[in-house]
């Protein structure tokens, strides 16, 4: 029987993520054990697999790029195949936010499903759909308690720090945003000024 490497893989499942996995399961071929030989980025592997005591070569914690694998029964050459392990793209954010009209005032979104100039936000890439989540200090993705997020209905004027969880579970930093602060209506009224009695 002819030999066959057998790999399967999975791709990452977050941008910028390094859990991807490889699994080697060859068959065939004529000598009772395998070598196996990896390559790509951050890792150089020389092994053997022996059938019957360990059957699968498993890599787990790959980051994207190429990988090139040779299985190798010993007698007859080389079996050698190349696998591309991709990522998403990035998730990314657009958020607008226009002056507040009143001192004091809650923004008001746009129903708009694009970004229009009005107040909105709407993203793109990475595996969707995304949920965005406003914080009044800054976060970490290692530890972010989506029960702490703010209302977004009830975003006043000031800086809000921005996360991103997509359909994957991937949290990405969207960085800090600034509803500007409406400034107080002020009176220049002097009531010295006598040509403003009547």
């Amino acid at each position: 029987m002819a030999l066959d490497a057998g790999i399967s893989y999975y791709d990452v499942t977050c941008n910028d993520a390094c859990n991807a996995e490889i699994a080697i399961q060859p068959i065939g071929g004529i000598d009772d054990y395998y070598s196996i030989e990896v390559s790509g980025p951050g890792i150089n592997i020389d092994d053997v697999l022996v059938p019957g005591l360990n059957d699968t070569y498993l890599l787990n914690s790959l980051c994207p790029g190429e990988y090139v694998i040779s299985v190798d029964d010993n007698v007859c050459g080389p079996v050698i195949e190349s696998v591309i392990i991709s990522e998403p793209d990035p998730i990314i954010w657009t958020v607008i936010t226009q002056p507040l009209p009143c001192n004091g005032d809650f923004i008001i979104w746009s129903d708009n499903i694009l970004i229009d100039n009005d107040n909105d936000y709407v993203f793109e890439g990475d595996t969707g759909p995304a949920d965005l989540y406003w914080y009044s200090t800054q976060q970490s993705c290692n530890n972010l308690d989506i029960t702490t997020s703010l209302d977004i209905n009830s975003l006043g004027a000031g800086t809000y720090y921005l996360f991103s969880i997509d359909a994957n579970g991937c949290c990405t930093n969207q960085g800090q945003h600034i509803i500007p602060v409406t400034p107080q209506l002020e009176s220049d009224f002097n009531s010295d000024d006598s040509e403003l009695w009547i």
